[in-house]
């Protein structure tokens, strides 16, 4: 008999739960809508203001040969801000130590330029004749320091004549792992100190394998060299996502410039291949990438750059592992939630949520507009009623990507003096609302 009577249970309390909300009023008036008892709430404060922010980017393919590289209609869809678009704002790419692939790099970095786009260059390896010949790892000799400046303005000028304006030029990627160049952090600070202010664009600080502080402190600190750079960036391979006090207080911008996520690739240690496992299961890590970007946002930094741009785990398609060439995926979708939405200049504001669960939301001005984005990696759903300096918008418009749509856009409008949002379960959902 109580197995019987608990079957009944959710029947009755859905029940009248349906009936509370549709209850009547005095008049005997149906109400229907949302109420201020049955959502969580997300109130913007435009007068608290943090940090403006620089772009949303990826990266020019590095090792898998020229003809791997997007093409101009790539470059259209990832930063171009049509209707279908990804509108990236920044793109990466390599200086290599052979001049050979220079003007490839430099025809894909003009499409993206044309775009828009600001264009920034971080080497992997110097040329042979500045290596170090007793070191079993590369290692830059002292004594070819200035060469080393004069490669970098090399790649710069010929940049230059290609029509390429380079934003910034980083002093070496991933110094502090067996792959590339190595710099150990007192050469990076010598360098730093005592070259790397004739290198002729803005300048980047060598780019931790995980935003190790250690390679920046002293950099910092030096009175000298914390003037050679304007920016520090870094790599959140493992760890390294936080506040960084101390760039903030030099007035540093600070930016993430390289990150993947692709466990499920089969290109290391043996997993299995990228199209074996489930879509489910590349969406929620696809979420997993939303989240450092809004812990990089929550932590004051200016910029955040993906990794390939073009690969069957990023944003284009190459026609590998089930992907077709050319085709915008998924994480490109999800990515286009920051990138597309939040422009270059706009400043991140404060916002307070109240809500029963785990949700991620950060919100931005700029262009006469307020933009707000939520993730949602929870298997629940819920609704969000937004208010904007202690007032419900006029209006505004959700964009929603989930498993199973890409950026579906809804109008808002305000019912019961209440501007409401639905946020469904495993999603992330960015609202614009124009002054």
């Amino acid at each position: 008999m109580e197995n019987k009577l608990l079957k009944f249970i959710p029947t009755i309390i859905l029940t009248v739960l349906l009936f509370t909300c549709s209850s009547s009023d005095e008049g005997g008036n149906q109400v229907g809508g949302p109420t201020p008892e049955n959502v969580s709430t997300i109130s913007v404060n435009t007068s608290n203001t943090y940090q403006s922010i620089s772009g949303f980017g990826a990266c020019n393919t590095v090792f898998n040969g020229v003809s791997s590289f997007p093409n101009e209609s790539d470059i259209q869809k990832a930063y171009g801000t049509g209707d279908n678009e990804l509108g990236l704002s920044i793109f990466r790419v390599s200086i290599p130590a052979s001049q050979d692939t220079w003007p490839d790099i430099a025809e894909v970095a003009k499409y993206a330029q044309d775009r828009g786009a600001i264009v920034f260059a971080s080497p992997w390896n110097a040329p042979d004749d500045m290596l170090d010949p007793n070191q079993t790892e590369l290692r830059i000799l002292p004594e070819k320091y200035d060469d080393y400046v004069a490669h970098l303005n090399s790649f710069d000028n010929f940049m230059q004549t290609q029509g390429v304006n380079l934003h910034a030029i980083s002093i070496q990627n991933e110094p502090d792992i067996g792959e590339w160049t190595q710099w150990t952090q007192t050469e990076i600070e010598n360098f730093t100190r005592d070259h790397a202010g004739g290198i002729n664009t803005t300048v980047i600080t060598a780019e931790s394998f995980n935003f190790n502080r250690s390679y920046y402190n002293n950099v910092l600190n030096d009175d000298i060299a914390v003037n050679n750079v304007d920016i520090v960036g870094g790599h959140i391979y493992g760890g390294g996502l936080g506040p960084f006090e101390l760039a903030e207080q030099k007035g540093k911008e600070i930016w993430m410039t390289e990150y993947l996520l692709n466990d499920y690739s089969g290109e290391y240690d043996g997993n299995p291949r990228w199209n074996a496992f489930t879509e489910l299961e590349k969406w929620e890590q696809t979420l997993e990438m939303l989240e450092t970007i809004h812990e990089a946002m929550e932590s004051n930094w200016n910029a955040y750059t993906w990794w390939y741009l073009k690969r069957y785990y990023s944003f284009i398609g190459e026609g590998q592992q089930g992907t077709t060439n050319g085709q915008i995926l998924k994480r490109g979708f999800a990515y286009s939630h920051f990138s597309k939405f939040i422009r270059p200049g706009y400043i991140r504001v404060a916002n307070n949520m109240q809500f029963t669960g785990d949700l991620m939301s950060t919100t931005y001005r700029g262009n006469n507009e307020t933009v707000i984005v939520i993730i949602n990696s929870n298997s629940n759903s819920l609704e969000l009623d937004i208010s904007v300096d202690g007032n419900t918008p006029a209006n505004g418009t959700a964009y929603t990507t989930t498993l199973s749509s890409n950026r579906d856009e809804t109008a808002l409008i305000p019912e019961n003096d209440m501007l409401i949002v639905n946020i469904p379960s495993l999603s992330v959902v960015t609202v614009v609302i124009p002054d």
